[in-house]
């Protein structure tokens, strides 16, 4: 059985690239190429930093890690919580990551600071499987508290 395959044109994604960052610098927006779908593929990534990418985001650790190999000094974004296990090594290697609980900050804090390095936290708010309820006028309900 063959599995499906994707072929990207590593020409016409670093053309995309630049059409979307000239926008989005034009607007003073600043883009931030999110890499987890192409599962730390690293003649993709090359492609991305050859092309000026200053932002990547990625949701695992060992993608974020084989960026950082290619010798990428732009600023990288973890789309998640990291687990507390992981937390000595993310710092290494993250300089932004999701976060939503206080403990999770406290121990970031703490291992940046051990490290000398600053680590930005993007606070997110758990609306948990509610985010697809409707009221009665159509419009989504996008926070409620407890």
């Amino acid at each position: 059985m063959k599995y499906p395959v994707i072929n990207i044109d590593l020409q016409k994604l670093k053309n995309n690239f630049n059409h979307l960052n000239e926008k989005c610098y034009n607007k003073n927006i600043q883009l931030t190429v999110v890499t987890k779908g192409i599962a730390g593929d690293k003649e993709i990534i090359k492609e991305l930093i050859n092309a000026g990418v200053n932002s990547i985001a990625d949701s695992r650790l060992d993608n974020i890690k084989k960026i950082r190999d290619l010798n990428y000094k732009g600023e990288v974004i973890l789309l998640r919580i990291p687990m507390k296990s992981e937390i000595k090594e993310a710092v290494d290697y993250i300089d932004h990551s999701l976060v939503s609980e206080k403990e999770s900050c406290f121990y970031l804090s703490k291992e940046a600071k051990q490290k000398n390095k600053k680590i930005g936290v993007i606070v997110m708010v758990d609306i948990g499987d509610r985010r697809e309820d409707r009221n009665k006028s159509g419009l989504f309900w996008w926070c409620y508290t407890r």
